[in-house]
C-alpha cells in the first residue's frame, strides 16, 4: 500500500518537537560549562565542539531552534514521519545522536540497516507500532547503558529520565493518531 505523504502534518510538528526536546536540552537559555561534556560550552543543547563556528555565548533561541531543523529535523526527514516517530527520530537525533539513531531505528523496524535514512525506512517506520516504539526505547536506554562509567556517572540518571519521557509522551500521541 503507497505511503502517504506526511509533511504537512509533520512539519507543523516541527515546534512541538522541538519544545519536548529543547525542555531536556536546556530551554532556560543558559550558558553551561560543564567539564565532563564531551562538547564543551552548550546553550539550548548546541555545543561548542560540534559547532566550532557558533558564538555559543551569545547564540539566540531562534539561530538555536534554525540549527536543529537543519541538522537534525531535516537530515533525518522527520516531516516525512508520521507521529509519534517523527518525535522519536528527533530527539533520538539530538540525544543520543546522529550516530545511533538511523541504525537503532532501521533495526526497530525491521529495515535493511545500512544507516540510510532512505524510502525503506521511512515506510517500515510509518507501518510500525507501538511493539516497534518500545524496541526503539529498548535500544536507547541500551545504549546509555553502555557508555563509559565517567558519562554514566555524570548523565545516566538524566538521559534515563528523558528517555522515559519520550517514551510516555510517544505511547500517548501513538494512540491517538493510528490510521483507521
Amino acid at each position: 500500500m503507497p505511503q502517504e505523504s506526511h509533511s504537512s502534518s509533520s512539519k507543523s510538528r516541527f515546534d512541538e518537537c522541538f519544545a519536548f526536546t529543547l525542555k531536556w536540552e536546556g530551554a532556560s537559555g543558559r550558558v553551561e560549562h560543564d567539564p565532563q561534556d564531551p562538547g564543551g560550552t552548550t546553550k539550548f543543547g548546541i555545543d561548542q565542539g560540534s559547532h566550532p563556528g557558533v558564538d555559543i555565548e551569545n547564540l539566540t533561541m531562534e539561530q538555536a531552534k534554525a540549527i536543529y531543523r537543519d541538522e537534525k529535523w531535516d537530515k533525518f526527514q522527520c516531516d516525512e514521519l508520521r507521529p509519534p516517530w517523527d518525535l522519536l527520530v528527533f530527539d533520538s537525533s539530538v540525544n543520543p545522536g546522529p550516530g545511533f539513531v538511523v541504525g537503532a531505528l532501521q533495526a526497530a523496524v525491521g529495515a535493511d540497516i545500512d544507516g540510510a535514512m532512505g524510502p525503506q525506512t521511512i515506510e517500515k517506520t510509518n507501518q510500525a507500532g507501538p511493539a516497534e516504539l518500545q524496541l526503539f526505547i529498548q535500544k536507547r536506554l541500551d545504549y546509555y547503558a553502555s557508555r563509559p562509567e565517567k558519562l554514566k556517572q555524570a548523565y545516566l540518571t538524566g538521559w534515563n529520565n528523558r528517555t522515559n519521557d519520550l517514551r510516555t509522551e510517544a505511547l500517548g500521541a501513538f494512540t491517538d493518531t493510528m490510521p483507521a
